[in-house]
């Protein structure tokens, strides 16, 4: 019995000592972590003091005016640069988002920010601060950061690969700078990229074919660069993608018919390339596309049958086609494309007759079908337009009269029907378009006389030159901003309510006119 007790003490004795160096152990973590702790948050609040972003340590007090001339350690310890405008913390005091002010200025002090002191940043926007030093690459360090927003500013040199590490970053936006050099191929490592924005800048050589990798981006910002190369057929890969952006750059080569993959996409900006070729039949299996802006290219061949009807394409607002070396017809489809606000095909080669389907776009505000081949009549069925504001049909061989149903086009601002074939008195129905600001009819045949309505519009810049127009010039109550009436067949004096308008009044070329006394 007494030596049962005796073991029982031993073991109670044992027992308790396990415990004591067990809790002892714990505490000792215990302080030691929150040493580490603090130590960190300590360098935190350093590195900020040290940037010299937030001037210097008085001036930071003063924006606190309770703690006046207070002391940088304090300041420090006391976790006060929490409190600072432009920095958030969490609870345990460690700096989260750093968002300066604008009127704060960075300027050559960017680098001097010792990024790798922030484990805890989630988010760095330092948007336009007038930086204009290197990305340091030290950024990379940030593994918990999801927005770095370093545009608008005068950022050189060329973007780190060590940003690649950034393996929580959903937004990355450094457009609006002058970077050089290639996009690193490290960007693809950033799975969970929503969007990225490298636009306007000096950025050179091909696009990554890692890009396509970032299956969760859905805005590519690239225009304004020097890209050169093809498009690659793996941007097709990202499935995510809703805008996409490659204007303005010296891209060449053929669209990858791998577009046509990105059934999420609203809009698709190609425009101011040497892109060549004909319209992948792919693109027009994009249902969500918005707008499709392709102008300023070396496209040929004919708009093909997927794009002419564009069945799925019922979203689309905005077509531009300009400045290609598209040939063939106007297809009759464009005429589904209800929601189509802007349809831009000038400076092309397409000919044929212009399709009365157009009139059926109710919604249709821009139309520019300048410099083709077009000919035939105006149709009737396009001054249905009543939302058209501008309307350009310049430097076509458009003939036969102008229609009288022209009156109709109540919004229009700019009416343009010059260098082209028309014949036939001006409709004096032309006097019921009270928005028009610039009518230009010249080099056309057109003959009679002006009508007296066409006095009734304000503010007009008018050019009938280069026609057969005859008869007196009406005495014009409204008020011109220019006229041009040169080479016609007028007689008698000048109105004296347009003399005024000198020398903004073009009456030349007196062989064809005639000024009865």
């Amino acid at each position: 019995m007494a030596f049962y007790n005796i073991a029982s003490s031993i073991n109670l004795t044992i027992l308790a000592t396990i415990i004591f160096f067990y809790t002892a152990s714990n505490a000792s973590t215990s302080v030691a972590n929150v040493t580490s702790q603090s130590s960190s948050l300590q360098l935190e609040g350093k590195a900020l003091l040290d940037s010299g972003w937030w001037k210097s340590c008085s001036n930071i007090s003063s924006l606190h005016r309770k703690w006046p001339n207070i002391n940088c350690d304090v300041i420090i310890n006391s976790r006060s640069y929490c409190n600072w405008p432009g920095i958030t913390c969490n609870i345990a005091g460690s700096v989260t988002e750093i968002y300066p002010p604008s009127d704060l200025f960075i300027g050559n002090k960017f680098r001097k920010l010792n990024f790798s002191c922030f484990p805890n940043l989630t988010l760095l926007d330092l948007r336009g601060h007038w930086i204009y030093e290197e990305i340091p690459p030290q950024l990379g360090d940030l593994t918990k950061l999801r927005v770095l927003d370093l545009s608008s500013n005068y950022i050189h040199g060329a973007i780190p690969p060590e940003i690649g590490n950034l393996s929580s970053l959903q937004n990355l936006d450094v457009g609006d700078n002058i970077l050089n050099g290639l996009i690193p191929k490290e960007l693809g490592q950033l799975k969970n990229l929503v969007t990225l924005d490298l636009s306007d800048n000096r950025l050179i050589g091909s696009i990554p074919l890692t890009l396509g990798l970032l299956t969760n981006l859905t805005q590519l910002y690239l225009q304004y660069n020097h890209f050169r190369g093809a498009i690659p057929p793996e941007i097709g890969n990202m499935s995510s993608l809703q805008n996409l952006d490659v204007g303005d750059n010296i891209l060449s080569g053929l669209i990858p018919k791998e577009l046509g993959q990105l059934k999420d996409l609203v809009t698709l900006n190609l425009s101011d390339n040497k892109l060549v070729g004909s319209f992948p039949p792919t693109l027009g299996l994009l249902a969500n596309l918005a707008q499709l802006y392709m102008q300023y290219n070396q496209f040929d061949g004919t708009i093909p049958p997927e794009i002419g009807n564009m069945s799925s394409l019922q979203n689309l607002d905005k077509l531009t086609l300009s400045r290609n070396q598209i040939n063939g017809s106007i297809p009759l489809g464009l005429g589904n494309l209800k929601n189509l606000v802007t349809l831009d095909l000038g400076d092309n080669n397409l000919s044929g007759p212009i399709p009365s389907s157009l009139g059926q776009l109710s919604n249709l505000t821009f139309l520019f079908l300048e410099s083709n081949l077009l000919e035939g009549p105006i149709q009737g069925e396009l001054c249905n337009l009543h939302a058209l504001s501008v309307l350009y049909l310049a430097n076509n061989t458009v003939s036969g009269t102008m229609p009288i149903e022209i009156g109709g086009l109540f919004s229009i601002n700019e009416l343009d029907l010059s260098q082209n074939k028309l014949e036939g008195p001006i409709p004096p129905h032309i006097g019921n378009l009270t928005m028009l600001y610039t009518l230009n009819l010249s080099h056309n045949l057109i003959s009679g006389e002006i009508p007296y309505e066409a006095g009734f519009l304000q503010h007009l810049t008018l050019d009938l030159s280069y026609n057969k127009l005859t008869g007196t010039i009406p005495n014009f109550s409204a008020s011109f901003n220019q006229i041009n009436f040169s080479f016609n067949n007028f007689t008698g004096p000048i109105p004296c309510n347009l003399r005024r308008l000198f020398p903004f009044i073009v009456l030349l070329a007196t062989r064809v006119y005639t000024e009865t006394k």
